[in-house]
Order: C-alpha cells, then structure tokens, then sequence
C-alpha cells in the first residue's frame, strides 16, 4: 500500500475539476469497482471507445502505471498517467526538448 502523501502529491498536480474529472474517468474504467484496473478492463474501455489497443499496448501502459508490477493500476498510478498525458499534450505545443 502507498503512503498518503504520495498520492496527496500526485493530486496536487491537478486542479479539483480535473481530479473531478479523472474520478469520473476512473470509474469507467474500473468496471467491477474493486479499486484497481486490470488490462481487461483497460482492453474493454479502449474498444468501447473506438479505440481498440494491441496487448502490447495495453501492457505497456500498465507498466507505465505499475512501477511496483502488481499487473494492475491503482488510483495513484492512473493519475501517474494523467499526468503524463497531460505533460505530452503540453509538449504538442513546441515543447524545448530539441534544444
């Protein structure tokens, strides 16, 4: 289990409305409400979104979300994610990584 104040940091990377957001978001995903989501409800998600991912994919964003590799994404972990979506949506932007 995660201390406290690592999720308490991960969320404050985010305004109340995005967390808002991203809970929404969140129980989407986790269709059985058991706190986690595994690779088959992330498969399931994606395809009910238009989105069909490979398994690799989906592995590998598990994996990115998973650093303790329980094979599963847990709240801090999705919001690990949220983040980085969010960094590389900022970079579309002329991010200065090329300097």
């Amino acid at each position: 289990s995660k201390p406290k104040y690592l999720i308490r940091t991960m969320a404050e990377n985010f305004s109340e409305d995005e967390l808002r957001a991203f809970m929404a978001t969140w129980k989407l995903f986790d269709q059985n409400d058991d706190g986690r989501i595994t690779s088959s409800e992330l498969k399931n998600f994606m395809s009910q979104m238009g989105q069909p991912v490979s398994d690799e994919k989906i592995q590998e964003m598990i994996d990115d979300a998973d650093p303790e590799g329980n094979g599963y994404i847990e709240w801090d972990g999705f919001l690990k994610l949220m983040a980085k979506q969010k960094e590389e949506a900022g970079d579309d932007e002329g991010g200065d990584d090329d300097e």
